[in-house]
Parts: C-alpha cells; structure tokens; sequence
C-alpha cells in the first residue's frame, strides 16, 4: 500500500510540475501509460479508456485496485463504495468472502447472502428473515421459528410489542402488558 501512495504522489506532483502549456503526461502511439519502479508496472492508465489499473495492467473499470487476497489491500473512504453487476441480475454490492455478501438481490431488493439468501428487504420495506425468504409476504416476513425475549417497559410508544416473561406470551396495549391464552 505504501508503494501505491508514494506512485499516486509520484504521479501528482509530476502533474503539478509540468508547463502550463503541457497537455499531462502521454504515451505516443495507442501505448498504455505504465507506472512503476525497479522494472514493476505498479500502476497502469490505460490507452482508448482512460481506466487506472492499480496491481493489474488491464483494468476492466475507471478504477480497478487489484491484490492477491489476504490484507494486503486497506482501501478507505469518506463516501460512497459503488459496484455494477453482481451477477445476479442485481446492481451491485459487497463480497466480503467466497460466499458472504451483502448488496442487491434484483432491482427491488437488497440483502445479505451466507451461502444462501438469509435477510432481504424489499423496496415496499418488507423484510424476509430465514433460508430462501427472499419474498417477504408483510412487513416482518420469518421462515422458520422466532424466539421473543423479555420486555417490561409498556407505554403508547411500544403498543403491540409481543414479550415472553415468566412463562407467557403478552401484548402490551399501549399502557398495560395483557397475556395471551396458549392452548395445548
């Protein structure tokens, strides 16, 4: 990462050095413009497209950061990271291992993938929770069992809020926890 930071200084100040009247850096011909050090292309703009290569001599995009895994990549930024097509048919999003990742399910929803489509959320907000929920039918959409935990606290700000306490299941109406008959 170090020699990536010092080609991109390399790179500005050289831009910063040239004559007002010097067009930037070029290549002459239908040449790429390689840049590196002890016989190493670190960097590469290519010819026709404009795309950096940073670790490649062929970038496939306007900006294409390439390594050979593990941590030897610390990319960071103040705003957005955008993808394209994640293969799925979606707009993109983020592997964050060989089958971990978070980003677009289609055009309509969003989700996280651990070798299956686990969580999803649709444009409308409905959410899909459990193996293969991927079309949540209301607003909380659970394949599967629901554990509810423990809740005391009943005030107009938590009416309908389902709670598991001493053995029962209650409701609280907005002002009193009420519990629910369970039939055996």
């Amino acid at each position: 990462m170090q020699k990536i930071c010092c080609l991109i200084a390399l790179f500005l100040w050289l831009l910063a050095a040239l004559p007002a009247r010097a067009q930037g850096i070029n290549t002459t011909g239908a040449n790429d413009l390689p840049l590196g050090a002890g016989g190493f292309v670190s960097m590469t703009v290519e010819n026709g497209t404009g795309y950096i290569g940073i670790g490649t001599k062929t970038p496939q995009t306007w900006l294409q950061i390439t390594g050979t895994g593990g941590t030897n990549i610390d990319f960071a930024t103040t705003g957005q990271i955008r993808t394209g097509t994640d293969g799925s048919g979606g707009t993109g999003g983020v592997w964050v291992g060989p089958n971990q990742f978070f980003g677009s399910f289609d055009a309509t929803r969003v989700g996280i993938y651990n070798n299956g489509w686990d969580f999803t959320i649709q444009s409308n907000g409905a959410v899909g929770i459990g193996a293969g929920n991927t079309a949540p039918q209301s607003e909380l959409d659970v394949a599967g069992g629901m554990k509810i935990g423990s809740d005391t606290v009943c005030n107009s700000a938590k009416a309908g809020t389902i709670s598991w306490t001493n053995g029962s299941l209650n409701v609280c109406n907005g002002s009193t926890w009420t519990a629910l008959p369970i039939q055996q």
